[in-house]
């Protein structure tokens, strides 16, 4: 870091460096702004550390490190572009599977150097299986675009973490498109806290009926409410899909009265249930908000049960109270 005029981070120092305790390097490192922003000069400086290039680095790329969290450490898109050549540059040789770059001030630029270091047309393909970009909210639909572009080629990403970055309309089509792809790998998708609303879960739809590969999606807390057309291609989106299981659409308050029968989102959540028909087992998870009235939200919502159904469960227990009597 003295190379470049910046003063040595010794959380990160101890983190690479084997102690006389601990011979072995961490495999996981965690940055945050504890001992002051890591700032993106010093995301550049722990990536050239990492790789070992430059001045008095010795011994190549750092190869036990497996996960990497930074967190609110504002590395921007200068840092993001650094972690993206990371990826890029020590893909044969590095073992980092798990990339958390939470609150950090990511905008289009890093998402684009992350999207160009993640897809598979570069030559090299990374081993990273889970990227968490939480509660960046200047990444938004340019740069949830720009990322897609790159993962559209990705057959190695398992788990995409969005929430809370400020998506909306504009960016569900080419999330809907990274699904899409047939060599898409994506299982796990997290677009909670974000701004889809009906239109964005309708460009959306698109991508679940084509996906083979998702399994879980969280679109909760999204401003979906009771728009019947939107609500209806979902469901036939999730009648079509082979692969989703569990579905998390809390915190979309659907119905606006739960009173009046000829409420829109009455319509709308009516028009799910084809989906979770009891015929349809594969989904074994289906959360939606309890706003509905109860005798909708039952054929809806669905939770699955640890060690059995509960209502065998609660049989048992009162029978065992009498014999104890």
């Amino acid at each position: 870091m003295s190379a470049i005029g910046i003063t040595s981070n010794q959380k990160v120092i101890d983190g690479i460096t084997p102690s006389s305790e601990d011979p072995q390097p961490l495999a996981q490192l965690i940055l945050d702004n504890e001992d002051g922003p890591l700032g993106p000069g010093g995301t550049r400086a722990l990536t050239c550390a990492l790789l070992g290039q430059g001045p008095q680095l010795v011994g190549g790329p750092f190869k036990l490190l497996k996960y990497l969290r930074i967190w609110r450490a504002n590395i921007g898109d200068d840092g993001t572009v650094a972690l993206a050549e990371l990826l890029q540059k020590g893909a044969k040789d590095m073992s980092l599977v798990f990339l958390e770059l939470m609150d950090n001030k990511i905008g289009m630029r890093g998402c684009q150097a992350l999207g160009d270091a993640l897809s598979c047309l570069n030559g090299q393909s990374s081993k990273l299986l889970n990227l968490k970009l939480d509660y960046n909210s200047t990444l938004g639909d340019d740069g949830v675009s720009a990322l897609c572009m790159g993962l559209r080629t990705n057959t190695v990403l398992k788990q995409l973490h969005l929430p809370y970055c400020n998506i909306g309309v504009d960016g569900a089509r080419p999330l809907a498109q990274m699904l899409a792809f047939p060599s898409s790998a994506i299982q796990k998708l997290n677009l909670q806290g974000n701004k889809l609303g009906c239109q964005g879960l309708h460009h959306l739809s698109d991508g679940i009926r084509r996906t083979k590969s998702l399994v879980e999606l969280n679109i909760s807390d999204n401003r979906i409410v009771g728009d019947v057309d939107a609500l209806t291609h979902f469901s036939r989106a999730l009648l079509a899909n082979q692969s989703l299981t569990s579905i998390d659409m809390m915190f979309n308050v659907i119905s606006e009265d739960p009173k009046d029968e000829n409420d829109p989102g009455h319509m709308g959540a009516r028009a799910l249930q084809p989906a979770l028909s009891k015929e349809n087992t594969r989904i074994k998870i289906f959360k939606v908000d309890s706003t509905l009235p109860t005798a909708l939200w039952e054929t809806l919502h669905r939770q699955e049960q640890k060690g059995g159904k509960k209502g065998k469960k609660g049989k048992k227990g009162k029978k065992g109270k009498k014999k104890k009597k």
